[in-house]
């Protein structure tokens, strides 16, 4: 049948010299294209996934590449549509064959390097595994399509572009091809239905009850450039090699008792109706106390003090309520990884500011430099994440200058504000008052009283712009379950586990950086948050990336790239541990990063 356009003249050349030999086609599938034989009903890989099941292509897959298909597979999307990720890596190791570790001569040319380092071990793979085509979705890869042509024995095509060629050579039904199959002929799966964990016991020969799939339309995305989180990558990939997971920022200890058991007492004593939209009263009295014992601010608790479904929800509301298309939102690189998506949904243009190890200071002539007519926001983190570094009070009279005579706005989040170390205070914006009346601060119940999944915070700010945000909160969350906020409030009675939080954390810090002291990493400053970050340079020469991987998987132990906190490609040769863990957990992965 007559090839699309989109296929090159040298696509066909190379496909019709393949069709006339006698071996079966040999191709590596990127993560994103398994994905979409494994979960999705897309057309583009229809014949694909008919052709490796009737055994007349054959795919390859490199030990890197399955532990990550692995790893996506367990992402919460995939798990609302009921994958069996056991079955879906079990169909895809049956019309696999391992690829073996690198056989390539010193003297070869090397392999062009992907611009995602992530994503190298596709070409490695292709390249090691002696496949004919390496079919990808990313960018970066694809941009390397004539520079591997030139150069090696395989080439590089979307999905699509070999769908058409396969169609071309084998037929829709994957039927025809020359060559022998590695196989016998199996019955192809239907490729037209989503692969549920009913269509993937069927692969298995498992009983099962298939259910009509559904014919999604097709959705143009919001945010066509985001991805599952490297959070939830690392931590999935811990599990998985029984790795000490210091990569995402949660405790591995029990909350104190006393605060499950007010919220357990709030749902008993029938506290379990809508409560006011802003939040309990008697939690946004507590909050905005504790706010001017602290900080010297007087806040309304009830026109300048709303309660929140977590930090994060209070991050993308306030941008939501300020950004309107176009406006230019200023962030500090490395930084948040839900600060870029909120600023995009909203229209606006993010602007960034980078932040170079070891230091990560402000670069306060840069910031000057940046703002512009169209500058709405100026988003920061004190103390910072990843870096563990903190704002100081010249910091503030430096970007109260900066402002001085515009309506720029200010959201500082500061969800970290109790874990400040070495005896220093938390400079909040609300010490400034010039920055106070135009800033939104951010907080966290989840950080400072060990309670992650709660997710329960808040924002403090003007009541002009308290207002705004409401607008946006109502439609947003509307509100944030009533027993929670009562235990809440009942337990912040007590100030001490805010006011002690510090030494707490900071007997953690101080554990986990005198037992790397003798390491060959290099330590990095850390004032404030639970994380620690260190320059692994000594050690390797491997991406951020990839060092995290090979930590994870041969040492044991789970940090996050550092690298993972910007837009763009951006290496330090630094990697981010937490330390909000049981001593015996630190102790297991410092005895274990000692063999470094």
């Amino acid at each position: 049948m007559p090839l699309p356009a989109a296929v090159s003249s040298a696509d066909r050349a190379f496909a019709q010299a393949l069709a006339e030999r006698e071996s079966v086609p040999r191709v590596v599938l990127d993560t994103n294209v398994w994905i979409d034989v494994l979960v999705f009903d897309d057309p583009a890989v229809r014949g694909l996934r008919a052709a490796l099941t009737s055994g007349r292509l054959q795919a390859l897959m490199a030990p890197r590449c399955r532990d990550e298909l692995a790893i996506v597979l367990t992402y919460p999307q995939f798990a609302a549509r009921d994958v069996d990720v056991g079955a879906a890596l079990a169909w895809a190791d049956a019309h696999t064959a391992p690829i073996a570790a690198s056989t390539e001569d010193v003297d070869a040319a090397p392999l062009p390097l992907c611009s995602d380092r992530d994503d190298q071990k596709f070409l490695e793979a292709a390249r090691d595994g002696g496949a004919d085509w390496l079919v990808s979705k990313d960018r970066a890869v694809l941009k390397l399509r004539s520079r591997v042509a030139r150069g090696f024995a395989f080439r590089i095509v979307t999905a699509a572009v070999f769908s058409a060629l396969l169609e071309a050579a084998i037929g829709e039904d994957g039927g025809r091809m020359s060559g022998k199959p590695l196989r016998p002929a199996r019955q192809a799966a239907q490729p037209d239905k989503l692969i549920s964990e009913n269509e993937l016991r069927h692969a298995m020969n498992a009983p099962h009850n298939p259910a009509a799939p559904l014919a999604a339309p097709s959705l143009p995305s919001r945010l066509p450039n985001v991805g599952t989180t490297i959070f939830t990558v690392m931590s999935a990939l811990a599990a998985e090699k029984q790795a000490v997971n210091l990569g995402q920022g949660f405790p591995d200890f029990a909350c104190d008792p006393r605060i499950v058991d007010a919220v357990t007492k709030a749902m008993q004593d029938g506290h379990n109706q809508y409560p006011p939209m802003a939040g309990v009263p008697a939690l946004r009295q507590a909050i905005a106390g504790k706010i001017g014992r602290l900080y010297g601010q007087a806040y309304d608790w009830d026109t300048e003090i709303t309660v929140t479904a977590g930090a994060t929800q209070a991050l993308l509301t306030t941008i939501l309520a300020c950004v309107h298309p176009g406006d230019e939102v200023i962030v500090f690189e490395p930084t948040y990884d839900s600060y870029v998506p909120s600023i995009e949904l909203a229209g606006g243009k993010p602007v960034f500011i980078t932040l170079d190890a070891p230091e990560f200071r402000i670069p306060f002539d840069k910031l000057a430099a940046a703002i512009t007519p169209r500058t709405r926001l100026i988003l920061f983190n004190t103390p910072h994440n990843p870096s563990g570094t903190v704002w100081h009070a010249s910091d503030l009279a430096k970007l109260a200058d900066i402002v001085r005579g515009t309506d720029i706005l200010l959201l500082s989040d500061e969800v970290y504000e109790h874990m400040v170390y070495d005896g220093k205070p938390h400079e909040s914006v609300a010490r400034h008052p010039e920055l106070a009346r135009r800033s939104f601060i951010v907080s966290s119940f989840g950080k400072t009283y060990h309670v992650t999944g709660w997710k329960v915070g808040f924002v403090a700010a003007p009541a002009a712009l308290t207002a705004e945000f409401r607008k946006v909160h109502q439609f947003n969350v509307f509100t944030v379950n009533t027993p929670m906020q009562v235990g809440l409030a009942e337990y912040m009675r007590d100030p001490a586990p805010y006011l002690e939080l510090s030494a707490f954390y900071q007997k953690k810090r101080d554990l986990f950086r005198e037992g790397l002291a003798n390491s060959r990493f290099k330590l990095l400053p850390c004032e404030g948050t639970y994380f620690q970050c260190v320059d692994y340079s000594a050690i390797s020469t491997q991406s951020e990336a990839d060092f995290a991987l090979w930590l994870t998987g041969e040492i044991g132990v789970a940090a996050i790239p550092v690298s993972a906190f910007y837009h763009a490609p951006h290496e330090s040769g630094v990697v981010r541990f937490c330390f909000a863990k049981k001593d015996d957990t630190l102790r297991e992965a410092l005895a274990r990063l000692a063999k470094l």
